[in-house]
């Protein structure tokens, strides 16, 4: 599971598409959500943004497996 922000400061946003990538072809489960804003170190602080679901969206997937 990736989850990222593309205004991240340091901008983390293609490495961790490549991460997924690569997760992919070695035949792993994964997940990727890219997100337009969070920053940094988003966790569970809610912003009143998209990326504040992105702990339910893990819940979700875990649940999934």
């Amino acid at each position: 599971f990736v989850s990222c922000a593309n205004d991240d400061p340091l901008e983390l946003a293609a490495p961790s598409v490549q991460i997924y990538q690569d997760w992919i072809l070695a035949g792993a489960e994964a997940e990727l959500h890219m997100f337009s804003k969070g920053g940094h170190g988003y966790g569970m602080n809610k912003i009143n943004a998209p990326v504040d679901r992105w702990s339910q969206l893990l819940i979700d997937w875990i649940l999934a497996l």
